[in-house]
């Protein structure tokens, strides 16, 4: 079981491009979850078009979290980390 503890947690807008970590979940989870929908899969597919990254200008979601007692931050398009928390992806 991993500990995660969330310290701080923004929606900025990005300065630069940053690869979506939510994806990696999508990604690696996604064929078992079952059906996505329509909505869900607009977005996949607006993310996999910008090859899963967080372009600059665009809103994301950070988090700074302690994570097995590392600091770390996690960035995520807000849309692809929605769909993995209701798809239960995330495994912490």
């Amino acid at each position: 079981m991993c500990e995660v503890v969330l310290l701080r947690e923004s929606q900025p807008v990005a300065r630069r491009g940053y690869p979506c970590q939510a994806a990696e979940w999508l990604i690696n989870g996604g064929p078992h979850t079952g059906h996505f929908s329509f909505r869900e899969l607009r977005a996949i597919a607006h993310a996999r078009r910008s090859r899963w990254r967080i372009e600059p200008g665009q809103r994301y979601l950070k988090q700074v979290q302690r994570f097995e007692g590392r600091l770390c931050v996690f960035r995520a398009i807000p849309a692809i980390h929605a769909i993995c928390l209701d798809h239960d992806l995330y495994d912490c």
